[in-house]
């Protein structure tokens, strides 16, 4: 169960969803340009907490794929057909 406004450790959070989101897109659209220093320097928030915020969701669509990926390569595994075992 997701409570709204408190995050995985029960703690209430400090920035909404949507200001993350849009502090991740501001940060992508910066394309390099700018560090986290700066980019949260504008927003206000600590550039360890943007960096997180940034790696989480990198992370979330990174584990997509490479979920995706392994599941194609343990198929192609010679034993694929006989795992797990009985």
């Amino acid at each position: 169960m997701v409570l709204e406004g408190v995050d995985l450790y029960g703690t209430a959070l400090k920035y909404s969803p949507e200001f993350r989101s849009d502090a991740i897109a501001l940060w992508r659209a910066s394309a390099g340009r700018r560090t986290f220093k700066d980019v949260a320097a504008n927003l206000n928030v600590n550039p360890e907490t943007l960096r997180m915020w940034v790696r989480d969701a990198d992370g979330s669509a990174r584990s997509a794929r490479a979920s995706a990926a392994n599941c194609a390569r343990r198929r192609s595994w010679p034993w694929a057909s006989r795992w797990p075992p009985n």
